[in-house]
């Protein structure tokens, strides 16, 4: 017998273990892996076997594929005990390994092959050898036995039994793998035989030859195999592309332009897509053209050998493995344009630079310079210097830079590569990339041909104790490790170092100041795109080290503390809280769940007396200020003559920045010279100083000469001058920043002078000065808040504080209509946030905070009152462009709502309509730009369905006397209840119409007790009370709560069975009444119908009423060469307005057969009344998102 029949003969034996061991595949691993590794067709299972085995190194592979039985052998190659013993731990291993590309392949066609079912699976592979030879044996899908048998095996089987799709014993070649090698293994490497017959013949050939080319050439460097020619035709520019044997596409593509090459090439170290059905556009299929590069010049010039137009000095062309060679050994390539290197003086720089760097130099001609970065690949750094003059020979001949020694607060992170392309998006998307000279040239090609469109950036982000910029973010640029410049960038994060390797780009191109600017280089421009991109790993290092500092003491001002406030500056946002005494104050609060809650005890800054500061001592100064923090920095002088300095931060520029972005720009004020704002009789108003001394007994906060000393009409004549200047500043001031001292200094004068009264006619009237800013971003004036004062308080949202002075000059505002036109300015939905305009009108009325509840465990135990927790049961929600949490919160919110945060617009929206009703709260965190808010509803929609679920598993663990487990059963059945309608139907039966699966499940649960001692389900009482009212089930017959029963239980049930929830269908009649015959008139037969749609519960809660009016359809219609089908009889489905307010409107084609039948008949046409009827709602179904599958399904039985 030859080596593979012996091994088939093997294979078809019982076969036992010697010695074994067992255990459980990890299922759930394999089956999430499973879901995600979907092949196009279940039987290519086969073809990952064969990948397995042709890797695996076999010489001869023989199949058989007959009924429920397939089996798989061949000699060659072998798998180690080690590696068969872990098997199925290769599903997750690295693509890029090929070490184990072998086993992993047999891990996949394996898991593959599960969705056959098979009975068993056995595998046996070995050296020859007893101790080199191992058994795998899989029992349906879990258990795994492994060990070896009772004799020793040259070669591997794979034998599996059981399968589904086939007959046990039958003879009949399974069809679906025939095809699938019949298709995709014409070029295999070697001999495939199946069912005893040879499909391609018994030959071995890695590189096949190409019929109907004018010219090949075969080639095989181990990885790359194969064969390309020159084609005759356009049609012959396909490249069939192979992976370990087997073909997994035919691509078109024309990588050398102007020649017509094709041809048969197997690369191993292609990516595939997720079904392994085609080839990933990426680097790695970049890298297998330019391999091919030599190969396609050596067909185009005729040439004797395949090469490269890449040289050492002096030396002739590289082919391929010469190439290969030189970047294996090398750490470092310096690459030179041969064309800059004619003359003996460019040579011997670059010769002098590679001496630099200990590295080859290589002389490129203008097609293969990126040949070598693709060959190389990511383990060899290229060099690209510039050598016309001595500068980068200079450069590279300096010492090498080493990055930050630790210790370090958090261990370095090394980013992946970022191309010169992604870098020129980011630069050209934030409209920071400076304009090309001359004028007209494109700025992003310039920009990619200084940096070289081939170069490659790679960021590590190092955060040491002591950093090289405290007082920000420093980015080092380095080339072949020596320092090109270290340049501070503006960022929330701090201390951090980017060091960022800068692969092909020259570093005096890197110095070169941009053309047509002072001081922007390409290495500036370089910097800025790695820190936004960059972002998230700056994000996750600040959480590491936040978390690191509630275990070790924090100095304000130290690296850590700098990080803390980025952190804060990030993520915390001022929220209004009434607190135990009734008060309302702005508290500090954290939406990223990632950040620990101990982040607000961390001291931040320092008072000018030196005390150090956290959140929570910030928060305290806010209330004695009067809702503003007032900072000074080294940079500008400041006039602190009679200030208290306990109530003044001493900061430094990035201190003062984070500050600002954590409380918002109006909450701040930076004590300099402190100009005077106006002045009247010796009285002067200098920049607001509220909380920082004590003020005379006037209006204003004046300084200079005491108001009492003043005649009582001087008095009054200066404070007149005195806010009709501020006024003046206010409405145009030429900054923003004297425009928003005027402002506070005016809401000071309103709220100083309101508790006495109406003043007299001779006080400036401020009332209608829009001193206020609303949410969204309309100015408002203490005239429109009165109302609102005097009933139920002005609402005022959360986020960061701004005022009027944030939307420019207000001329506009001030003397003028706001609205142009004098259109209606949208309604009032509260205030933004304004700590100092919260604090100045919660004396003259009441400020009702708008989110007044925990949204995070955090906030329940920061506060003293009971509860410590803020959620009953929460789940947290996740989709492409927002995260969140959503709970029942433990104690009920008179007001539900959901925080919708946009930090990168610093913006906080408030989500009520998707969770009113459900008592639901929560914060969701947007993660991308300008997202829809359907979209944002929707997913809070999702995620209210998703919390009832998670409700519905906790209740049973909840135990009978925790009040909780009332308080998320009361809402589970609401919301339960919501989705369930009583339908009356034409024969006097009474159904319940359950319209979620979920809320079936809610109702089925035995909560409600009754007398006679088993507890009733919702269902069964919804279902007796059904049969009552339609006279089906005597009153007396009822199940009989018990006198226990909890009172929100018995409420929920008399409120579920209120007349009111039953639909009857039957009380519109479906033959329109003779008197109001719509036959002669099409608007009242669209009145029907939609009646008819209403009271059928098509749009019940989903949507506006609804309007139906009849259109004709295009030339198509009437032209008789459109189908008429079902899908055309809605023309359109869509909002409208009208004068009684917004309606869904649906357009019905009267042209079409259906509609048509229905108007000229409808009393009588029932059938097509019911096809309208249909047509309509399952357009609404496509209309409307909240609609589903069982609506629809509900709305037909109807």
């Amino acid at each position: 017998m030859s080596g593979v029949e012996e091994v088939i003969a093997r294979s078809r034996q019982p076969g036992t273990f010697v010695e074994r061991r067992t255990f459980s595949v990890a299922r759930d691993r394999a089956i999430a892996k499973l879901r995600k590794f979907a092949l196009a067709s279940p039987h290519d299972y086969i073809l990952e076997l064969i990948q397995a085995a042709v890797a695996n190194g076999a010489h001869y592979i023989d199949l058989d594929l007959r009924g429920s039985r397939m089996g798989l052998t061949y000699v060659g190659g072998g798998f180690a005990p080690d590696e068969l013993g872990r098997l199925f731990d290769f599903l997750f291993a690295s693509k890029e390994d090929l070490e184990t590309a072998d086993v992993r392949q047999l891990a996949l066609g394996l898991n593959a092959l599960f969705q056959f079912e098979p009975d068993e699976i056995v595998l046996e592979s070995g050296d020859g050898t007893a101790k080199g030879t191992t058994r795998v044996r899989v029992a349906g899908a879990d258990t795994v036995e492994v060990g070896r048998p009772e004799a020793p095996l040259r070669g591997t089987y794979v034998v599996a039994r059981g399968l589904s799709g086939g007959l046990p014993g039958s003879d009949a070649p399974r069809r679906g793998e025939l095809e699938a090698i019949e298709n995709r293994c014409l070029t295999a490497p070697v001999p495939i035989v199946v069912n005893s017959e040879p499909l391609f013949g018994y030959a071995r050939s890695r590189t096949p030859k190409l019929y109907g080319f004018q010219r090949w050439v075969p080639f095989d460097e181990g990885d790359l195999y194969g064969a390309v020619g020159l084609g005759s035709t356009a049609d012959d520019r396909v490249f069939h592309l192979l992976t370990w044997g087997v073909l997994i596409e035919s691509v078109r593509a024309e990588p050398f332009p102007g020649l017509r090459l094709g041809g048969i090439v197997c690369f191993d170290r292609l990516h595939k897509t997720v079904d392994h059905a085609a080839i990933v556009r990426d680097e790695r299929l970049d890298e297998m053209f330019a391999r091919l590069r030599p190969y396609a010049q050596m067909l185009a010039e005729g040439r004797a050998a395949a090469t490269y137009d890449l040289r050492l000095p002096g030396g002739p062309p590289l082919g391929p493995a010469q190439l290969r060679e030189i970047a294996r050994r090398a750490r470092t390539i310096v690459v030179v344009p041969a064309s800059a290197c004619r003359v003996d003086r460019t040579l011997d720089r670059a010769r002098r630079i590679g001496e630099a760097l200990d590295a080859p130099v290589l002389l490129a001609g203008p097609n293969d310079a990126d040949a070598v970065r693709l060959v190389a690949g990511p383990g060899v750094r290229l060099v690209e210097p510039c050598v016309t003059d001595d500068t980068d020979l200079t450069f590279y001949r300096q010492p090498p830079s080493e990055p930050p020694a630790p210790p370090w607060l958090v261990a370095p992170q090394r980013g992946e590569a970022i191309g010169a392309e992604r870098l020129a998006d980011v630069l050209q998307g934030d409209g920071v990339l400076p304009p090309a000279q001359p004028a007209g040239a494109d700025a992003r090609d310039h920009f990619l041909r200084e940096l070289g469109r081939g170069s490659e950036v790679r960021a590590t982000l190092f955060v040491p104790e002591r950093p090289p910029h405290p007082g920000g973010l420093a980015v080092e640029l380095v080339s072949a490790d020596r320092r090109v410049a270290v340049l501070p960038v503006e960022s929330r994060f701090t201390g951090g170092l980017l060091r960022v390797e800068v692969e092909g780009a020259s570093p005096s191109a890197l110095l070169r100041v941009w053309p047509g600017t002072t001081d922007t280089t390409l290495g500036a421009l370089v910097a800025y795109a790695v820190v936004r991109l960059s972002t998230p790993a700056l994000e996750e290092a600040e959480r590491r080290v936040v978390a690191g500092l509630e275990r070790s003491s924090t100095v304000a001002g130290s690296t850590a503390s700098r990080a803390a406030l980025g952190a804060l500056a990030r993520a915390g946002m001022l929220r209004l809280r009434t607190g135990a005494d009734g008060l309302v104050a702005p508290r500090f609060s954290l939406l990223d769940p990632q950040l620990p809650a101990a982040l607000l005890d961390l001291p931040l800054v320092r008072t000018l007396d030196g005390r150090e500061c956290s959140a929570r001592d910030l928060e305290g100064i806010l209330e004695a200020t009067g809702g503003v923090l007032y900072g000074v920095v080294p940079e500008v002088p400041a006039d602190l003559a009679g200030l208290d300095r306990s109530r003044i931060l001493d900061l430094d520029a990035q201190q003062e920045r984070l500050l600002i972005a954590l409380v918002g720009e109006a909450s701040y004020v930076r004590v300099d010279a402190r100009d005077v704002l106006a002045e009247s009789a010796g009285l002067r108003v200098r920049d607001f100083a509220l909380g920082l001394r004590a003020w005379p007994d006037f209006p204003l906060l004046v300084e200079g000469a005491d108001p009492a000393t003043l005649p009582p009409a001087t008095r009054r004549l200066a404070e007149h001058a005195l806010v009709r200047q501020l006024r003046q500043l206010f409405a145009a001031g030429p900054t923003e920043e004297l425009r928003r001292q005027a402002a506070r200094h005016l809401l000071w004068y309103l709220r100083r002078r309101r508790p006495a009264g109406t003043p007299d006619g001779g006080v400036v009237e401020i009332d209608r000065l829009p001193l206020f800013l609303d949410v969204d971003g309309v100015p408002r004036s203490l005239e429109d808040l009165r109302e609102w004062l005097a009933g139920p308080g002005v609402p005022m949202h959360d986020g960061w504080a701004t005022d009027p002075a944030d939307l420019g000059p207000l001329t506009d505002a001030v003397g003028r209509p706001l609205a142009p036109g004098g259109a209606p300015r949208p309604p009032f939905q509260g205030l933004a946030m304004n700590p100092f305009a919260r604090h100045v009108l919660s004396l003259l009325g009441r400020v009702k905070p708008v989110l007044d509840f925990d949204l995070t465990d955090a906030e329940a135990r920061a506060d003293e009152r009971p509860p410590e927790a803020a959620y009953a049961v929460r789940v947290d929600v996740e989709a492409e462009f927002a995260t969140g949490t959503l709970g029942l919160p433990v104690v009920e919110v008179a007001e539900p709502a959901v925080a919708v945060v946009d930090e990168r617009r610093r913006v906080l929206g408030v989500l009520r309509e998707a969770v009113r009703e459900d008592g639901v709260v929560g914060v969701l965190r947007l993660t991308a730009g300008d997202v829809p808010a359907e979209r944002v509803e929707g997913l809070a929609r999702h995620g209210v369905g998703l919390l009832f679920a998670e409700v519905l598993r906790r209740l049973p663990e909840m135990a009978a006397d925790d009040p909780q487990r009332w308080r998320c059963l009361r809402a589970a059945l609401g919301w339960a209840g919501r989705r369930t309608l009583f339908v009356a139907r034409p024969d006097g039966s009474i159904t319940l119409d359950v319209r979620d699966p979920l809320a079936g499940r809610i109702l089925d649960l035995p909560v409600f007790p009754t007398t006679g001692g088993l507890p009733a389900t919702a269902r069964r009482l919804l279902g007796e009370h059904a049969a009552v009212r339609a006279g089906m089930l005597p009153a007396s017959a009822r199940t009989t709560l018990a006198p226990s029963t909890p009172a929100p239980l018995r409420a929920w049930l008399d409120e579920t069975c209120a007349a009111g929830r039953i639909v009857r269908p039957a009380a519109v009649r479906l033959v329109p009444p003779p008197e109001n015959d719509p036959a002669s008139d099409p608007h009242r037969v669209a009145a029907w119908i939609a009646e008819l749609l209403d009271s059928l519960g098509a749009v019940e809660g989903r949507s506006h009423p609804l309007v139906v009016q009849f259109s004709r359809g295009g030339w198509e219609r009437s032209s008789g060469s459109r189908s008429g089908r079902l899908d055309e009889l809605v023309l359109a489905c869509l909002p409208i307005a009208t004068r009684e307010g917004p309606r869904q409107m649906i357009a019905l084609d009267a042209s079409h057969r259906l509609v048509a039948r229905l108007l000229a008949d409808p009393r009588g046409d029932r059938e097509a009344l019911a096809w309208v009827l249909l047509a309509c709602y399952g357009r609404l179904n496509e209309a409307l998102a909240t609609v589903t599958d069982e609506d629809e399904l509900s709305f037909q039985q109807r």
